[in-house]
């Protein structure tokens, strides 16, 4: 069989291009992935003969040099240009020093005599959390069984905490400004990301309730069992990746669900207070979010649970009441 000569260069051109392509898409991965510091815990000790030794999860070291090798090796996948030791203790004979979050590193990539180094009060760094041998990293108050994810909740805090134009996008109601602005002001991704959501929670809780405050109502509680079958119910719909409007026709719950570019989180009652308020000037055309408003903000809600999912570039927020 014989093939044309300008169909053989066609398929080599496109293939060429095809890994060129695929060249350019791994080099943009790798750049665009960035490395954040992890410091991991060790102790120290000042003999009487004056000689310092280091503790790492029960092995111990008679040397920095000895301990920085050591490390190096356990956290090979992580540049050594981004790991770091914090020495958390120093005991000198009955005294015990605890070091401050942001003192008393050393550096791995560092030469003799390797000497201690603190670290800007602004930086923001991944910490090992050695649990029973196994190993957590905690980024802003969260547990990540591995560095990759712990690096990428450090990543999201670098790229959505600059956001801080909030306040343009609350409602024109005086009342809901004034409220939302003595609890929402200065936090912002970092703040209300942290333990998993539960700055948020602390937050949009007060707010609801003083809102309701402005009609009498008495303060809801939080319900952890509306929590949960609210975080489930989240869950659900991030991995059906279907429109959130969509899926008021398919909840057969009392509930809000919503969904809101993930910086801007922090307007999501106002908004759903500003909408209660125009249901008193026009009909909206979903019957289903009408009657659950109404019903959220009405003086018979004892109770409020808030699940929320983090999915591309947003967050699925669902408030169950009751």
């Amino acid at each position: 069989m014989r093939y044309n000569k300008n169909i053989i260069s066609e398929l080599y051109l496109n293939r060429m291009s095809l890994l060129f392509i695929v060249s350019l898409l791994n080099l943009f991965l790798l750049q665009a992935y960035e490395y954040n510091y992890l410091a991991v815990p060790v102790t120290s000790t000042i003999n009487n003969d004056g000689r310092e030794s280091f503790a790492y999860q029960y092995t111990h070291y008679d040397s920095r040099e000895k301990l920085i090798e050591n490390i190096i090796m356990r956290f090979r996948d992580i540049p050594k240009k981004y790991l770091l030791i914090h020495v958390v203790a120093i005991r000198c004979r009955n005294m015990l020093n605890i070091s401050n979050e942001h003192k008393n590193f050393l550096k791995t990539d560092s030469k003799p005599p390797f000497a201690y180094t603190n670290l800007p009060t602004s930086l923001d760094y991944i910490r090992l959390i050695n649990n029973e041998n196994k190993h957590q990293f905690e980024c802003n108050s969260n547990y990540f069984s591995s560095y990759k994810n712990a690096n990428k909740c450090m990543n999201d805090i670098q790229k959505y905490d600059k956001f801080k134009l909030q306040y343009k996008l609350i409602g024109n109601n005086w009342y809901g400004q004034m409220v939302w602005r003595s609890i929402w002001k200065d936090c912002y991704y970092k703040c209300f990301s942290k333990s998993s959501y539960q700055g948020f929670l602390v937050r949009a809780i007060n707010e609801f309730n003083r809102y309701r405050a402005s009609f009498l109502f008495k303060p809801v509680k939080y319900c952890y069992n509306l929590f949960f079958s609210a975080e489930k119910l989240a869950k659900k719909i991030a991995i059906n990746r279907n429109k959130v409007n969509d899926q008021y026709f398919k909840i057969p719950v009392d509930a809000i669900v919503d969904h809101i570019s993930i910086p801007f989180a922090s307007i999501i009652v106002n908004k759903w207070y500003t909408e209660f308020l125009s249901l008193k000037k026009k009909n909206l055309e979903d019957e289903i979010k009408t009657k659950n408003l109404k019903e959220l903000f009405s003086r018979y809600t004892t109770k409020i649970g808030f699940g929320i999912v983090k999915t591309g570039k947003y967050l699925i927020i669902v408030c169950m009441y009751k």
